[in-house]
Parts: C-alpha cells; structure tokens; sequence
C-alpha cells in the first residue's frame, strides 16, 4: 500500500504494481534524457533505461543517472512513444518520473498499457508495433510527388502514416526506401503494407529521410 505520504503520482505507480499490466510493463526498455546533464558540447546526454512500474499518471524507470526532484525528464519507450515530466521521487538509481500530457493523452496511455497486458491481444497480433523516436519520413508516389510525412507506429510488415494527403486504398508509393500498398483510412492518416516484410533490426534506417544521409 502507498504511504500516506506519497503523492498522487506516486501512489498511482505503486497501485499499478498489484495489476496484472505491470507484469507485461516491466522490464521495457527505453532511452531518457534529464535537462541538467549535458555533454562537454551543451548536449543532452541520453541514458539507457529499465521500466520497473507505469501507469498513465507515472513511470518508475530504473537507469545510471537520477537526477533531483523536480528536474525534467524526456523518456522514449518504443511502445508507447515519448514522454516528459519532472522527477517526483529518486531512490539509488530508480526515479519516478510524473506524466506530463493533457487528460484525453492519459486516457490513451491508460488504453494502451491495457491492450499490453491483454496477452491475447498480443498474441492474436502478427508483428509487435514500434513508436519511432524520430516519426520523420518521406513518401514518394507514382506521380513524381515527394511529400514529407510522420510515421505514427511500425512493425516489420507495415506502418501507419500521417500527411498532408490521405492516399486511396490500393495507392503504390514508397515509404522512405521501403515500397508498399494503402491498405487502409482511418481518422489520423492511413496504414502502409509493405510489399516485402522488413528487418526489424533495420527497418528504421529504411524510414530515413533524404537529408539524413548527406555528408
């Protein structure tokens, strides 16, 4: 049970741990960066991550650096995308980390960490999907039209994009490098097949940008 001196936030985590969802939750990995360490050249310096607990209101990351209560965080979980708070408690190297976001987010955090914890539904899924750190890429249709575009989500057999055009089902283009079919519409964009299954371990360097590749 939390204590009663625990915040909302943390109390939040800590419920979570009796739910079956942590059980699916725990042990992903991830990337964060905290606003005060930075490199020799003013960059943010970016660490390697554990989830120990998550809940839409919080996240208990374990990793090298804690940084202090109250100093940003930017987490990166190829599942469930980014995330970005202040540090609520740190203990060793385990911070918790509050969720920053608007209510209709959380409601969307909180369907997703269900849907991981519902092993049928990943089981009766064919390929896990991916949230890409950095969403850019290019499409390129039959027409000669090059048209920038970010990709939402991933698996190794498609992607689901969002552009400033909304392709008809059925559409060839190429994504990136990776060419492929319009299989269908929905609210935020449209879903991508790709003719070829891709390589999970380099299906993102397929999503690269043009001038991601210049010198």
């Amino acid at each position: 049970m939390p204590s009663d001196n625990a915040s909302p936030e943390e109390s939040d985590v800590t419920l979570a741990e009796s739910r079956e969802v942590n059980r699916a939750v725990t042990g992903m990995l991830g990337l964060y960066k905290l606003a005060n360490w930075r490199d020799s050249s003013g960059r943010s310096r970016e660490f390697s991550c554990r989830v120990l607990k998550m809940s839409s209101g919080a996240i208990k990351i374990s990793g090298l650096v804690t940084g202090s209560v109250g100093e940003w965080v930017t987490l990166h979980l190829d599942r469930f995308g980014q995330f970005e708070g202040p540090v609520i408690s740190t203990r060793g190297r385990e911070l918790v980390m509050r969720i920053v976001t608007t209510i209709d987010d959380r409601t969307k955090i909180a369907r997703k960490i269900e849907w991981v914890e519902n092993k049928n539904n990943r089981d009766r899924r064919q390929h896990e999907r991916i949230v890409p750190k950095d969403p850019h890429s290019t499409l390129y249709l039959s027409t000669g039209e090059v048209i920038p575009c970010q990709i939402l989500n991933y698996s190794i057999s498609d992607a689901a994009v969002s552009a400033d055009i909304i392709p008809e089902a059925g559409t060839m283009l190429i994504l990136g490098k990776i060419v492929g079919r319009v299989a269908r519409q929905f609210a935020e964009g449209f879903a991508i097949e790709f003719l070829i299954a891709q390589d999970l371990e380099s299906v993102r360097e397929l999503f690269m940008k043009p001038e991601d590749k210049s010198p």
